[in-house]
């Protein structure tokens, strides 16, 4: 399993600058990893920066107060002579035809596209990718909602809720009040292969069943019974 992380994300985009074209006006991400790409990316490049569907919609570009950046006047985004089209990764590369069809059917100026993670069979079908990385493979920014999940194992405490501090981890009534009102923290949107955690004997049935309170669709959850602690309550 190949496994790309935001700092990698980072890394690569101050690492390849430069195969960034200096002429480029117009940085536009294609929602929603792409978006995390292209905020990169021109927050680094200093350029300006809007999403696909604005593009699309040709709406106003939005402006912060805090700094000036280059092509700041750059009212609507068609006003670019050339954009750089973003996208996180390439795979069957439907996504990216399609957003570049869209946008070259309203727009004369030069269109440049980019993936950064690209595989080799497929890395001609962006203008240049950052890095090639070939299937499988996840990225910290989807992988709660990837295909593989179905065959892999998460936590409890701390992916799917928030990890209890020491005082309620005591596996006795602090933690089981943790559980009964616990608030999710990431929840996958497609089903897991299994679930795993520990508790010892009374508390683990508790535990086994507060991941029911993040609507996470599981095969199995198994718990792993340890002895209670000296100071546990009844």
């Amino acid at each position: 399993m190949n496994y790309r992380s935001l700092n990698d994300l980072s890394r690569l985009s101050t690492e390849c600058a430069g195969k960034i074209p200096n002429d480029v006006d117009l940085v536009v991400g294609i929602p929603r990893s792409g978006m995390l790409v292209a905020s990169i990316i021109a927050l680094k490049q200093n350029l300006p920066l809007t999403d696909l569907y604005s593009f699309l919609r040709n709406d106003d570009l939005k402006k912060g107060s805090t700094r000036t950046y280059k092509h700041a006047e750059l009212v609507k985004p068609r006003e670019a002579k050339k954009i750089l089209l973003v996208d996180d990764s390439i795979s069957s590369a439907k996504s990216m035809r399609a957003a570049e069809e869209q946008v070259r059917a309203s727009y004369d100026g030069q269109v440049v596209t980019m993936a950064v993670f690209a595989e080799k069979h497929n890395r001609h079908h962006v203008d240049f990718h950052l890095e090639l990385v070939e299937q499988p493979r996840v990225f910290e920014w989807n992988v709660m909602h990837h295909p593989y999940l179905a065959q892999a194992c998460l936590d409890i405490d701390g992916v799917l809720c928030i990890d209890p501090t020491n005082e309620e981890n005591d596996d006795g009534p602090n933690y089981r009040e943790f559980l009964s009102c616990t608030r999710p923290l990431f929840i996958p949107s497609v089903k897991v292969a299994h679930l795993v955690t520990a508790g010892w004997r009374s508390i683990a049935p508790k535990r086994k069943n507060g991941w029911n309170a993040t609507a996470c669709s599981t095969e199995r959850c198994t718990c792993w019974i340890c002895p209670p602690p000296k100071n546990a309550g009844a």
